[in-house]
């Protein structure tokens, strides 16, 4: 393979890893996927490997057409390199939120648009088949291309709101064939083993595991409700259930960090408690000295 690179160039290359080309004309391989050609500044890549990333989505361009072409570099020599395609920037669809899809590189108005509720073929021309089984064309006329013994199966009700067309109507009806979709894989619980799997690492964050400005002390957690006492473990939170009730007064506080106690009145709970036992012992003696 060939690049036409001086020395300058050539170094930064395999300082940066990255090199910013401009589109010159993409030919395929048989049996070996495509090779492009790249225009630069002072550069001129004659041969770069194209890398499909993902879902095997690709396109192709006119030669030398106004599109960014990327090289993941590990040198100068040609063979070493990976290009990334991408879609001229002033025709990349803008997608509202929460949408997603594939776009014609040409036309950002011309989409398979995922929203949350359907997925949208956004022209109306659209074609189904290697003969065109089903087609939309650009006179929004609609053709299904059944091969005379083909079936057309409605499993409902029609309507036909101007003339139907038949050379023979017959009597008679016919349910469609049962359907199998296509369903995501089984995920597996697995971690492949080693100590810091993936599974472990790549966890989807929330906005709680992100905030570290008032890291939450984990180290303790009280869980009530009308029934049951109030249990204490590790790693946890505060919660409570409904008709839970905590009522702190003004020098009352629960601690749960290492070595601390729980406080009411400003005294540790067990000398609280016994205050307040000894003050109603007191009352119970006052009342019984008044009978």
């Amino acid at each position: 393979m060939t690049s036409f690179t001086n020395y300058r160039e050539s170094h930064r290359d395999q300082q940066d890893h990255i090199e910013r080309h401009v589109w010159s004309e993409q030919k395929y391989v048989k049996g070996a996927g495509s090779i492009i050609k790249v225009r630069g500044t002072d550069t001129k890549d004659e041969e770069t490997a194209v890398t499909v990333v993902g879902s095997g989505t690709s396109f192709n361009l006119k030669k030398d057409h106004n599109a960014e072409v990327f090289e993941l570099s590990g040198g100068a020599d040609t063979t070493l390199k990976l290009a990334i395609l991408t879609i001229p920037k002033d025709k990349q669809r803008k997608w509202k939120e929460e949408h997603g899809g594939v776009q014609n590189p040409l036309d950002n108005e011309w989409a398979l648009d995922f929203g949350k509720e359907k997925a949208h073929v956004t022209k109306k021309e659209f074609a189904v088949g290697k003969d065109g089984e089903f087609e939309i064309d650009k006179s929004k006329n609609v053709y299904f291309r059944l091969d005379g013994e083909k079936e057309h199966i409605v499993d409902g009700i029609g309507y036909i709101n101007k003339i139907l067309y038949t050379p023979q109507v017959v009597s008679g009806k016919k349910k469609p064939p049962g359907f199998q979709g296509n369903t995501e894989a089984e995920a597996s619980d697995d971690d492949g083993g080693g100590g810091n799997t993936a599974a472990a690492v790549y966890t989807q964050l929330t906005l709680d595991q992100t905030s570290q400005d008032n890291p939450p002390d984990p180290r303790g957690v009280l869980i009530g409700d009308g029934s049951q006492p109030i249990a204490a473990s590790l790693f946890g939170s505060l919660q409570f259930t409904p008709r839970s009730d905590l009522l702190l007064g003004a020098e009352s506080k629960i601690d749960l960090r290492d070595g601390a106690s729980i406080q009411m009145d400003g005294k540790p709970l067990l000398a609280a408690l016994e205050a307040r036992i000894a003050v109603l012992e007191a009352r119970l003696a006052a009342l019984e000295a008044i009978k």
